[in-house]
């Protein structure tokens, strides 16, 4: 017979068993990124999804992820017996009859909540601030996206004001706000423009500075015209009231959330069949022809539909969601509209994060 060591086998025994218990950092590294990955899933196809209802005119709901409760309960059992005489120290001679049990419960809890009551509706109808505007430019984004997406008019420029509830019937005056967009991104690219408060001023409105380059002459002068800002004048102050307009200010009118959401669903492509059915709402032009949204969702967001059956999402889908028999997708090399669909979701974030949430959403792990 083999001699093998008393302690070391015990040891080699109880060590296997408590491998397969995965408690205090071990869980927390196995669990959190899964619920992580998990909960900006479903955050992102809700919000798609909800863009797809306001489509079809259906009503849009929200839930948020509340609380988790993972609870992860491992036990092991294990014994050692041996029928022959211990001949030395430590060692033996003869059979080793071992046995290990290992017993488990894994249980997750997750408690959603329905966004809704008096101050969620406000922060979805009422207009975002102002300062939302200026801080997403501020930080990197792109003006002409925050602009088309979150402003509804600037001074005389409207932005596709009729599309910010449900489809329009006819089509929508945008056109000369889209130009100044791409007026203001350039200038602002090319530190032209600038966007922030007036030095030395005491809890000032945001401000719009216009850095005088000659190399920029003619975008200067068309960009002033289209919103008719006064040319000898550098510093606009940025407002929200239209009652008291004026060529040394820069009005605005941002959106609400909803209207956002609106605005946005106009990018969603449907089957022709339930356009003929009139399941959607087709705009038309003044001449009675059908009005093409292209021009403005190919600037902000497209989705595209699949009508297979397949529980599978679509391939080289970036976020997906399953709505009446079908597949609705953003594809995942489409950037421009990947980039409008996170800053649509920092957006509600801002926006309304903190007018619902009672608790924090918290992951509580718990073992032996």
């Amino acid at each position: 017979m083999k001699c093998v060591s008393v302690s070391g086998l015990v040891a080699a025994l109880l060590l296997s068993g408590c491998q397969t218990a995965k408690v205090g950092p071990k869980a927390l590294r196995t669990f959190q990124g899964a619920y992580n990955e998990a909960i900006t899933m479903n955050k992102d196809e809700q919000l798609l999804q909800n863009i797809v209802r306001l489509r079809y005119r259906d009503n849009p709901v929200f839930l948020e992820v509340n609380k988790i409760t993972q609870t992860n309960d491992m036990g092991n059992s294990g014994s050692l017996g041996l029928d022959k005489s211990i001949m030395a120290a430590a060692k033996y001679t003869g059979t080793a009859k071992s046995s290990v049990g290992a017993t488990g419960k894994n249980q997750s809890v997750i408690d959603f909540v329905e966004l809704k009551g008096k101050d969620f509706v406000q922060k979805m109808l009422l207009p975002i601030q102002l300062p939302i505007v200026t801080s997403m430019l501020e930080s990197g984004w792109r003006p002409e996206r925050v602009f088309n997406l979150c402003v509804q008019r600037v001074n005389h420029l409207y932005n596709a004001p009729t599309a910010g509830a449900s489809t329009p019937h006819f089509a929508p005056e945008y056109k000369r706000f889209y130009r100044w967009t791409e007026l203001l991104t350039r200038l602002y690219r090319a530190h032209v423009l600038e966007f922030g408060e007036k030095p030395e001023t005491n809890f000032s409105d945001p401000f719009m500075k216009i850095n005088e380059n000659p190399l920029f002459k003619k975008e200067l002068a068309e960009f002033r015209a289209l919103a008719g800002l006064d040319p000898q004048t550098s510093w606009f102050k940025m407002k929200e009231n239209f009652n008291d307009m004026g060529a040394s200010k820069l009005t605005v009118r941002c959106r609400p959330l909803l209207s956002m959401l609106f605005l946005l669903s106009q990018g969603v492509d449907v089957p022709e069949a339930e356009r003929e059915a009139g399941l959607v709402t087709t705009t038309k032009n003044l001449d009675g022809t059908d009005f093409d949204w292209s021009d403005i969702s190919c600037r902000l967001l497209n989705v595209h539909f699949s009508e297979t059956s397949s529980k599978t999402r679509p391939a080289g889908a970036y976020v997906a969601c399953r709505y009446r028999g079908k597949w609705f997708y953003i594809k995942d090399n489409d950037t421009e509209s990947k980039a409008t669909f996170l800053l649509m979701t920092q957006i509600f974030t801002l926006q309304s994060a903190a007018t619902y949430r009672k608790t924090e959403p918290t992951l509580v792990i718990a073992g032996h």
